[in-house]
């Protein structure tokens, strides 16, 4: 199975990336990419859900709002349709980016109601440990960053639960022209391929990014879990609305020599046409 080539079987999509074999199920509860194989954990680039003003729908995304999927070459679209939500179509793409190591999610919003999507966001997540302790995870905390001021208050607008704000600790806004987007080692060295993950996101299309570390506070070091709330625009009729994340597999000892230079090639690629 070469890099870049999907095999396709219903709505399930197996293909290599990173040096090893990956599923993506379009009809899960949590559509994304999750390692073959027994022993296999973590889910990588995920939807996980949608929030506005005053409400949220995890698991919104998933069986029972998909439209279809197709593939399309090197590229998996998927289209959902989640009820309740003012026709809201959500489009999701994964496909592997040209230099083979990593893999971007691309997301577009579009709908047909007036005025009903106050600061929609697209809920994206990255979980490595899945099945954690209880005394480990009882010592977790959350930690929020914000694109700017508006966007830090999305947090307590309602789309949030007690008990994640009851944990979280938010981040000062940052200065003007100073993203939140910097690239986030999420894991350590994968003990199979040896290489650490990574994630990308363009400073423009992300609002908030939420991190569950093991102390409130910290901003640095692999996570066990990242969510990155994607726009957080009011949606329009008739009006689309585009983000991008990259997910990177990188040599552990390499990444603060290559870190840059991939980060700045992400941003340069252009947005494909067919999204």
């Amino acid at each position: 199975m070469a890099q870049r080539n999907w095999q396709r079987t219903g709505t399930s999509y197996r293909v290599e990336w990173g040096g090893r074999p990956w599923e993506l199920r379009v009809d899960g509860t949590s559509p994304g990419l999750r390692p073959c194989g027994a022993g296999s954990g973590g889910e990588f680039l995920c939807l996980r859900g949608i929030a506005a003003t005053g409400r949220r729908g995890l698991g919104a995304l998933g069986e029972a709002s998909l439209l279809g999927s197709e593939q399309f070459r090197s590229r998996v679209e998927a289209t959902y349709a989640p009820a309740g939500w003012g026709d809201l179509r959500v489009r999701a793409c994964w496909c592997p980016s040209e230099d083979d190591a990593g893999m971007d999610l691309e997301v577009q919003v579009l709908a047909s109601s007036v005025g009903d999507l106050k600061s929609l966001e697209v809920y994206e997540e990255t979980v490595t440990d899945l099945d954690p302790s209880a005394a480990i995870r009882s010592a977790l905390a959350w930690v929020i960053e914000a694109r700017d001021r508006r966007s830090a208050g999305l947090s307590y607008d309602g789309r949030e639960d007690d008990e994640l704000l009851a944990a979280a600790t938010t981040l000062p806004v940052p200065a003007p022209g100073v993203p939140i987007s910097r690239p986030r080692v999420v894991s350590g060295p994968d003990p199979i391929s040896g290489r650490s993950y990574l994630e990308f996101v363009h400073p423009d299309d992300v609002s908030r990014r939420i991190v569950e570390t093991s102390q409130a506070g910290q901003e640095a070091g692999p996570v066990g879990r990242l969510r990155h709330a994607l726009l957080g625009h009011d949606l329009e009729k008739g009006v689309v609305i585009r983000g991008r994340l990259r997910g990177l597999w990188m040599a552990a000892d390499v990444v603060e020599q290559q870190l840059g230079e991939s980060y700045s090639r992400f941003l340069d690629a252009p947005l494909p046409l067919g999204i």
